[in-house]
């Protein structure tokens, strides 16, 4: 009868420990050698499977660098984007200032141009003339204006200072020494030395434009020392 199997010793061979039953060592080796064959196998799908998944390790790495790079490039699109809107929102603020402060101008000047359109009109459809002529004696004849556009006279105020009086004609023509048209034909005795002689009726009210204007004095009394004549248009 066969030896039972016993733990082999230091230096022992499995020949020395089976010395007895080669077919029982046969056996083990076998069984052994089925073993260390499903160890291969197994390490070796293992094997592929660690390198799948170092793989997949690399593609993931790769995958969180480039969303790490989207994640850099999105940063700096909102940075420049959020910096666009503070400029267009500055630039819009400056605009509606401008826009306020060209609004403010306009204004004023409709209210300028309307202010120099009310004076322009009251220059040109209400003027007034003015002239003082010292010491007047007969035969006087003096420049009083010229005009630029027709003048419809509609009053005149005379006055003296002195005394007794003057008769005076204001007398209008193209030419300077052919005066020949008189606002009043009879001319006016001018005697008033405090408020003023109101004129407002006329023989020749309308004086043409481009005409020259004069005052003409036919007799003095008293020796006056001043003449005032006011015409208003």
């Amino acid at each position: 009868m066969p030896r039972p199997f016993r733990e082999r010793q230091k230096g022992e061979n499995l020949f020395e420990v089976f010395d007895d039953d080669p077919t029982a060592i046969n056996t083990r080796l076998a069984s052994l050698e089925n073993t260390v064959a499903i160890l291969d196998a197994s390490v070796s799908v293992n094997s592929s499977d660690i390198l799948v998944n170092a793989s997949n390790v690399t593609l993931l790495f790769a995958s969180v660098n480039q969303n790490a790079s989207l994640i850099d490039v999105n940063a700096s699109n909102l940075a420049l984007n959020t910096a666009s809107i503070i400029n267009i929102n500055a630039s819009l603020v400056q605009l509606h200032a401008s826009v306020d402060a060209n609004s403010s101008a306009i204004v004023v000047l409709e209210a300028s141009t309307a202010a120099h359109a009310a004076s322009t009109l009251i220059h040109f459809t209400s003027a007034n003339y003015n002239m003082f002529l010292e010491n007047p004696r007969t035969l006087d004849n003096v420049y009083f204006f010229h005009t630029k556009a027709e003048v419809d006279v509609q009053k005149v105020v005379f006055s003296i200072t002195g005394s007794t009086s003057v008769t005076a004609f204001i007398s209008f023509g193209s030419n300077r020494d052919n005066l020949s048209t008189d606002l009043i034909n009879a001319g006016t005795v001018v005697t008033n030395t405090t408020s003023g002689q109101v004129i407002t009726s006329f023989d020749n009210a309308v004086i043409p434009a481009s005409t020259f204007v004069g005052v003409r004095v036919t007799a003095a009394s008293g020796l006056p020392d001043e003449l005032n004549i006011h015409l208003e248009n």
